[in-house]
């Protein structure tokens, strides 16, 4: 039995020809086998040629789990027969051809390297919201390469015949990874090689500036600035608050200019603090703007008023477009301010505590502004007058005055009692239609009292005497008789009661005189039990007040 060894010869660093034995019989010429493997590492293609065999006989090429099988030319030889290595680990690995008719069979030796994957980024210290792209060798010829980071997948591609790429697996770097490291892997579809690379994230330093850092509450500002993240959406917070007052891109810079609007709010103190924040990003810029403070004025038009009096207002330093709520006395007055802030109400009602200082408040229902001035309130001075100075009770009577608060009630009082009530008009004026009080006739005290300010002032009047008489439609008769009474002059449907000396105080018998003052009655009987004599009756008008007595004699039975 032969053996013939083959040289060993390293091709280009990566194909290494090394000895084959023959045992088998020696022929006329040994077969002998020729290995070209320009990249010798797992799934990388291997070209086999061979000689010596048989002519026109089947070879079977072997290379582990890798076979084929070919047919020898007429001269016993063959070329081209390619097999890929399989995924094996680095090492001297043996390629057998055996002529299936001859069994011929020789060996050579080829060392197969691993596969060592190195990958560099475009960038190892990249800005937020950048895209990298990676280089690299070492994977398996034409094999698809996965991109993930945290186990999500950000780019695929194919790497070329030599297992290299470049410029490949475009990836952005999260806005989120900021000041941080993105660690990135690449893994390969077939050879399952896996390489790891971080990344350093620079931070980012955001920056605003508001339109304006000093204003009134309900100014719109907005705001320029820079330091974000490219394109990414910028939410406006006020303070800590968690709800957004306003939102806006940036550009692809991470910049932006008079971005977002958002107004001043009232009630926020001496400042309000504006909070700028990157959604993706989380960068963080704040925007002080100090509130300027509203100066609010009113200007009345008057400073002296009697109580109660009615006066105009104007005021200036409120809020564009507030209402503005304006106490006085106890009255309320709302107005609407103008664009510049200023409202006027054409009448107010001032205090009516007299002898003092009135205080008159504007607020603005906004801006909360508020200012107060004081306006001088005279005394009431209450006066009345009457249409007749003269006059039975019961007689019309108008009862004229002013000096009374605005509005209030006055009672009219004679002999401490009241006989008539009134509104006063809004300027304290006083206007009553009512009647003469009955009354003794004489002088009397007529008193006007405000129910709301307590001011008094009284009138005296004087109350003509009623002139009446008496007559009986007979002057004696025997108990059982009646009696008629006849009375002239008399109030109008005035009552008149009728006594006797013998019954003393008890009413006997009421009569009610007629519109003319006059009545005619005989509803009283004499008693049966009237002794026989002199029966003195009494007629007391009751609104008249004047008292007349007559004689009549009870005859015996």
């Amino acid at each position: 039995m032969t053996f013939r060894r083959l040289g060993a010869v390293l091709a280009a660093g990566t194909v290494l020809a090394v000895p084959f034995i023959s045992a088998i019989p020696a022929l006329a010429a040994s077969p002998a086998i020729t290995i070209t493997a320009p990249n010798p590492t797992p799934y990388s293609q291997v070209s086999i040629s061979g000689s010596g065999f048989s002519a026109g006989e089947p070879v079977h090429v072997a290379l582990g789990l890798s076979s084929t099988t070919t047919t020898a030319n007429g001269a016993g030889a063959f070329s081209g027969i390619s097999l890929q290595i399989p995924n094996v680990s680095s090492g001297l690995y043996l390629v057998v051809a055996t002529g299936l008719t001859s069994g011929s069979q020789t060996f050579g030796y080829l060392y197969i390297s691993s596969l060592f994957p190195q990958v560099s980024p475009s960038g190892w210290y990249v800005v937020p919201g950048s895209t990298i792209t990676f280089s690299g060798s070492g994977f398996a010829p034409n094999e698809v390469v996965t991109v993930s980071r945290s186990g999500s997948t950000t780019a695929t591609f194919t790497a070329n015949s030599s297992g290299s790429f470049s410029g490949a697996g475009s990836s952005v770097i999260p806005l989120s990874a900021r000041n941080s490291t993105a660690t990135f892997t690449l893994k390969g579809g077939t050879s399952g090689a896996v390489f790891t690379l971080p990344i350093s994230v620079a931070d980012l330093y955001p920056y605003t500036n508001p339109s304006t850092w000093y204003a009134l509450p309900g100014t719109a500002v907005t705001f320029s600035g820079g330091g974000f993240g490219p394109n990414e959406t910028i939410n406006v917070y006020v303070g800590a608050s968690t709800t957004i007052t306003t939102s806006f891109t940036a550009n692809s810079s991470g910049e932006f200019m008079n971005a977002g609007s958002a107004t001043l709010p009232y009630n926020s103190g001496t400042s309000v603090n504006y909070r700028l924040v990157g959604a993706q990003s989380g960068a963080t810029a704040m925007a002080p703007i100090t509130l300027a403070q509203f100066y609010p004025s009113i200007l009345p038009s008057v400073w002296y008023s009697a109580p109660g009096g009615a006066a105009s207002l104007s005021g200036t330093g409120f809020a564009p477009n507030e209402t503005v709520t304006v106490t006085s006395g106890g009255n309320t007055s709302t107005a609407t301010s103008n664009a510049m802030g200023a409202f006027s109400i054409p009448s107010i009602t001032l205090p009516t505590t007299p002898n003092s200082m009135g205080a008159i408040t504007a607020v603005g229902n906004k801006s909360g502004a508020s200012v107060t001035v004081s306006v001088a309130i005279g005394a009431y001075y209450p006066w009345l007058n009457l249409s007749t100075y003269w006059a039975q009770g019961g007689s019309a009577l108008t009862v004229i005055g002013g000096g009374f608060a605005p509005n209030e009630t006055v009672s009219l009082s004679a002999n401490s009692a009241v006989f008539a009530t009134g509104k006063a008009g809004i300027d304290g004026s006083l206007s009553i239609s009512t009647t003469v009080p009955y009354s003794v006739p004489g002088l009397i005290t007529i008193v006007a009292t405000g129910g709301t300010s307590g001011v008094s002032t009284n009138i005296k009047t004087n109350v003509a005497p009623v002139y009446t008489d008496l007559q009986l439609g007979s002057y004696a008769g025997a108990p059982g008789t009646a009696v008629r009474f006849i009375g002239h002059g008399y109030l109008p449907n005035e009552s008149v009661t009728i006594t006797t000396n013998r019954t003393g105080t008890t009413v006997v018998r009421m009569i009610n005189a007629d519109a003319t003052g006059s009545f005619n009655d005989s509803g009283y009987l004499i008693p049966a039990g009237f002794v026989e004599g002199n029966l003195t009756f009494t007629a007391h008008g009751a609104h008249s007040f004047n008292d007349k007595s007559i004689t009549y004699y009870v005859t015996g039975h």
